[in-house]
């Protein structure tokens, strides 16, 4: 089975806002794909290992990267956190949206250092997924109710520079 599959651009004169999912879990993606796409976002590639995510990315270029930290079934041992240091390392102006089981404040600090727009914990419901890849398009961060609490500020928009503090 294919590790990436494609999806075309919307040709309406009116553009949806992109993004590119990826995490291992296909069961996941297909719930990510279906809650943005609701959302009216333009899912535009699906990525299960690390492997070729970064060219995929660039290739691509999506409004939004959704990515998960742990991809178990990889064959390397870079995770999520190691794409986004080389994305944000090639583009410091990605739009980067994690979404990860990981709750612990060292994951979500060591995200938001590296300069990822936001962080989600997978067991928040769908609309902070939705609010959080919403704020990245604009070039803002939204905190959610999980990690804000993680974080010890208040739920909502906020400025990536903040978050990164």
């Amino acid at each position: 089975m294919s590790q990436l599959s494609f999806a075309s651009h919307n040709q309406t004169h009116l553009m949806p806002l992109t993004v590119f999912i990826a995490d291992d879990h296909r069961m996941l993606v297909a719930g990510m794909r279906q809650t943005l796409e609701e959302a009216e976002f333009s899912v535009v590639g699906e990525a299960y290992c690390p492997a070729e995510l970064v060219e995929s990315y660039f290739t691509l270029q999506p409004d939004v990267l959704l990515i998960d930290i742990r991809f178990e079934h990889s064959q390397t041992a870079r995770n999520g956190l190691d794409v986004c240091a080389d994305i944000l390392e090639r583009n410091p102006a990605a739009r980067i949206v994690v979404c990860s089981q990981f709750d612990s404040r060292y994951f979500v600090k060591e995200a938001l250092r590296l300069g990822v727009t936001s962080y989600v914990c997978k067991s928040e419901a769908p609309a902070e997924i939705v609010a959080a890849v919403r704020a990245a398009a604009n070039g803002d961060s939204y905190v959610t109710p999980m990690t804000a609490e993680i974080l010890g500020v208040q739920p909502g928009i906020s400025s990536p520079e903040v978050l990164a503090a």
